[in-house]
C-alpha cells in the first residue's frame, strides 16, 4: 500500500539537537492531526527526557484545571 502525504516532509537544517528535532515533528504531527480533525492520537517518543517533560506539563495542567 502507497502512502501518500498531505504536503512534503519538512527538514528544519537548523534543527541540531535530537531532542529539539524530534519535539518540532511530534509539534508538527499533532498540529497536522488537528487540521483533518483527528480525535484521538497516539505519540510515541525515543527521549525519555521528553516523554518525562510532556508527562509533567500534563500533571501540571491537569492540577491546576481541578485546582484552580
Amino acid at each position: 500500500m502507497e502512502v501518500s502525504w498531505p504536503e512534503p516532509v519538512i527538514f528544519s537544517p537548523n534543527v541540531v539537537d535530537p531532542e529539539a528535532a524530534e519535539i518540532t515533528a511530534c509539534k508538527r504531527a499533532l498540529l497536522v492531526a488537528a487540521e483533518i480533525n483527528v480525535q484521538k492520537v497516539h505519540v510515541e517518543l525515543d527521549s525519555q527526557s521528553l516523554v518525562q517533560a510532556i508527562n509533567q506539563a500534563e500533571e501540571i495542567r491537569i492540577s491546576f484545571f481541578f485546582c484552580g
